[in-house]
């Protein structure tokens, strides 16, 4: 893999010199100088090289980054089995005991998206619950 990276950069690279070298050999015919002198070629094919390394770098990190997106909607995309009762997640792979393995949804997404959770109640929840904190404090904000 590390191969072809160096690959894939050496080719821009030299496309970068080519473009610029190819740039300049146009400049020197419109002007009427000998394209085939030496001189005047090494600022073009230096800034060609960089250049075209810069640009070869940039194209590596996008298609890495591709790749970390359509895994990453490939794998949210999916359908997630979820127990009714305790909202646990089964996961299917080839080491799981048969059944698949069970998770804790916040476990699951944690690992998968880096997200945190915090837990609070919904108002619903926290009147059949918590009556006695719904009267005292919810239905109190209400009234002000």
């Amino acid at each position: 893999m590390k191969r072809l990276r160096i690959l894939f950069l050496m080719r821009h690279i030299l496309l970068g010199t080519l473009l610029l070298c190819g740039f300049s050999v146009l400049q020197k015919l419109a002007v009427g100088v000998d394209p085939l002198l030496p001189r005047g070629y090494l600022i073009p094919l230096f800034f060609g090289a960089i250049a075209g390394l810069l640009y070869g770098m940039q194209m590596l990190r996008i298609q890495h980054l591709n790749a970390l997106l359509s895994e990453r909607v490939h794998t949210l995309e999916a359908l997630l089995p979820v127990c009714s009762y305790c909202k646990k997640i089964r996961i299917e792979s080839e080491n799981a005991p048969e059944g698949g393995l069970w998770k804790n949804i916040e476990d699951y997404f944690h690992e998968k998206t880096q997200v945190e959770f915090s837990h609070s109640l919904c108002p619903d929840c926290l009147r059949v619950h918590q009556p006695e904190f719904y009267e005292d404090h919810f239905l109190r904000g209400l009234s002000r």
